[in-house]
């Protein structure tokens, strides 16, 4: 996080109710329609303790756009299993690593679905990740470092297979993102992820022994 933001404890409790109060009005509203107003209300918190953190509204949406991609970069870096060799067995344990984000930040990925495109995201990112280096790791290796590749089948170009895998994945979840922003259809992870699964059973039988 940056360092207007370093002394923040995200793990006072009023805090967290603000934090999330927050997510989950700016996934439900564009910034100009955000009430500062309701995020209170709702967290149960007086308007002072929000602004003894954030001076203001932009502020405080400023700190839940760095949030949001931090705490999923952490989550990847402090629970994830690099000794699983698989690739399709580390995917699924992304999704299970998000899904477990999302159960104490029920509207982060709404959040920054709703309020930003690809561009921005990544943009946030390398942000992210080049004031703290050290949680790039996820984002280089994991289709890479330590993958088995003794698991696909004979003449099989590996590097081209891993590439058709990756895109896969990530076109999947633009395609929701997409649904998601334009209205078509309401936030739902789970089906993503199902979405995601299936995917995975048909790439594992096309591309492994």
């Amino acid at each position: 996080m940056r360092d207007k933001f370093k002394d923040i404890d995200i793990n006072n409790e009023k805090l967290n109710r603000i934090i999330n109060c927050a997510l989950e009005e700016f996934s439900k509203n564009k910034f100009e329609k955000a009430s500062t107003n309701n995020i209170v209300k709702a967290a149960n918190v007086s308007r002072g303790l929000m602004y003894h953190y954030f001076k203001d509204k932009q502020e405080l949406f400023e700190f839940l756009t760095e949030f949001s991609i931090t705490k999923l970069i952490e989550a990847f870096n402090e629970k994830f299993n690099w000794e699983e060799t698989d690739l399709f067995n580390r995917i699924r344990q992304s999704v299970r690593i998000k899904l477990e984000l999302c159960l104490c930040y029920p509207y982060l990925m709404d959040f920054y679905i709703k309020n930003f495109d690809k561009k921005s995201i990544n943009n946030i990112k390398s942000r992210v990740m080049l004031l703290n280096p050290e949680l790039s790791s996820i984002q280089n290796n994991f289709y890479t470092d330590n993958i088995d590749i003794s698991k696909f089948k004979d003449g099989v170009e590996v590097e081209k297979a891993i590439n058709v895998i990756k895109w896969t994945i990530q076109k999947q979840g633009e395609a929701y993102q997409n649904k998601v922003r334009s209205g078509d259809i309401d936030s739902n992870l789970e089906i993503l992820f199902k979405e995601i699964d299936m995917y995975m059973d048909f790439l594992k039988e096309t591309f492994y022994k």
